[in-house]
């Protein structure tokens, strides 16, 4: 853009620091006619030069010149300084549908801490700090995986591989004991006597039923017995085939 066909005209005093001046060689400041000094001639070039200036603005703000009418200029101003702004808003709308992201905060009973995730500076792992408070590094499988396999070679080298029970039969076939009168001829008190008389407190029952487990309980169980008064309690119980076997003691 130029000024007018002068140059020799010093620059007004009204312009301030750092203000962009006319081109010299293609026009400069005008001037009013003084004493001894023409006044500043108006010419096409100057015209041309200012309506280009401005029809290049309409032409960016997509607006066609109309004769007459005030809101050209102003029309182009507030298309052009639309589409400034809506640049960064369509960018951040894009980014937005291109979701799901990390969110930090917003969550159920979340607060607005501040979560710093990052590599250590040693190469250690991923750190993670809320804050200012490390909390240590993230676990990943393969990590867990290793540690895991260290641990059971530690637990494997305490315990060397064998069988620890050789193959075999420990009761030799044989009668254990020989016949004969084991209780000397004598008077004994009877069981009912002593109190422990069958089905009385302290009375040990051993019962085994075929496909039948209602009266086998683990060791400590304490339960009625069909058919025996009072309660008793397990010392423990099995089964072997179809065979289930307890041994009860009458405790009440």
């Amino acid at each position: 853009m130029q000024g007018f066909n002068i140059n020799e005209v010093a620059q007004p005093s009204s312009i301030v620091t750092g203000q962009v001046v006319p081109p010299t060689g293609g026009g400069g400041w005008a001037v009013n006619c003084q004493p001894g000094l023409d006044g500043t001639t108006p010419d096409a070039d100057f015209f041309n030069d200012l309506v280009g200036n401005l029809l290049r603005v309409l032409q960016a703000g997509d607006v066609t010149p109309t004769p007459n009418r005030y809101d050209d200029l102003l029309q182009a101003i507030n298309a052009l300084i639309s589409e400034a702004l809506s640049g960064p808003g369509q960018a951040i709308d894009a980014l937005q549908k291109a979701g799901p992201f990390v969110r930090q905060g917003g969550g159920t009973g979340q607060g607005a801490n501040t979560v710093h995730v990052g590599w250590r500076a040693d190469g250690s792992g991923l750190g993670v700090t809320v804050d200012s408070t490390d909390l240590g590094d993230v676990v990943f499988n393969a990590q867990l995986n290793a540690v895991a396999q260290s641990l059971q070679n530690e637990i494997d080298s305490k315990q060397p591989s064998g069988s620890y029970q050789p193959a075999g039969n420990y009761q030799p076939a044989g009668n254990y004991q020989p016949a004969g009168n084991y209780q000397p001829a004598g008077n004994y008190a009877s069981q009912d006597q002593l109190g422990f008389g069958v089905n009385t407190v302290g009375y040990r029952a051993f019962i085994v039923r075929n496909g039948d487990s209602s009266q086998s309980a683990p060791e400590g169980t304490v339960q009625a017995l069909p058919g025996r008064p009072g309660a008793w309690l397990s010392g423990g119980n099995a089964a072997a085939a179809s065979d289930n076997w307890c041994v009860w003691t009458r405790i009440a």
